[in-house]
């Protein structure tokens, strides 16, 4: 799941990057498409606007380019070798170092060199892909706006049924399954259309203008995306 590989992501910077305790961060479930991923007990709780801007472009690797890697010399790599970044180092260049070791097999250092000497002028489109990869992709409007009220934990998505429902462990949730509201009980809907979907850990449509009998929990998502009406 695509989301909830970026909030593992997000996670992973807030600990290393921004030295936030586990225990401060909290991950929710928003009960339709993404997480929400909150901070408690930290300097960060307080971030103005501008702060919290310039937290997103580091989240998202924004700017970062060869002269953060020591490469923006016209000195051949092989005299700057020992300025490339390593695994081992903090913050953008040891990610960077991390990506382009596991993509290639060798170590950072001689992969980045060699893909500097055989890019040549392609080398910053290939570095930007990496960062594109590395970084953390976040609703910037969501993140930046300080006055944003956000949905209570326990509370229900108008556009899924679905609860807003915190993650205690979110390699090992599954949202499709903890976040249901409604029970199995079934009721009869007619369904305009829906593509394949998956809840309570079963498979459902797709549906092509069909009335029928489901569990409630999947006829309210339907409902809920205006995809079904009551029969």
């Amino acid at each position: 799941m695509a989301a909830r590989d970026e909030a593992l992501k997000l996670q992973d910077f807030l600990e290393k990057d921004f030295g936030i305790r586990h225990g401060s961060i909290r991950t929710y479930f928003s009960g339709n498409k993404g997480y929400h991923i909150s901070v408690v007990n930290s300097k960060y709780e307080y971030v103005d606007q501008r702060g919290r801007i310039e937290l997103v472009e580091y989240l998202e690797g924004k700017g970062f380019s060869s002269r953060q890697l020591g490469l923006a010399s016209k000195r051949h790599p092989s005299e700057l070798y020992y300025k490339l970044p390593t695994p081992d180092e903090p913050g953008w260049r040891g990610r960077i170092a991390v990506a382009i070791q596991e993509s290639t097999g060798l170590s950072s250092r001689d992969a980045f060199a060699s893909k500097f000497i055989e890019l040549q002028t392609g080398f910053d489109s290939f570095l930007a892909d990496i960062v594109a990869k590395t970084g953390v992709r976040v609703d910037t409007g969501v993140t930046i706006d300080t006055h944003r009220i956000f949905r209570m934990p326990g509370t229900l998505h108008d556009k899924s049924g679905m609860i807003k429902k915190r993650c205690t462990n979110i390699v090992d949730s599954n949202p499709f399954v903890d976040a249901i509201a409604f029970t199995s009980e079934e009721v009869k809907v007619t369904v305009t259309y829906s593509p394949r979907f998956y809840l309570m850990g079963t498979t459902f449509g797709p549906f092509h203008g069909e009335t029928l009998h489901l569990p409630m929990y999947a006829a309210i998502f339907l409902a809920a995306k205006g995809l079904a009406l009551p029969s």
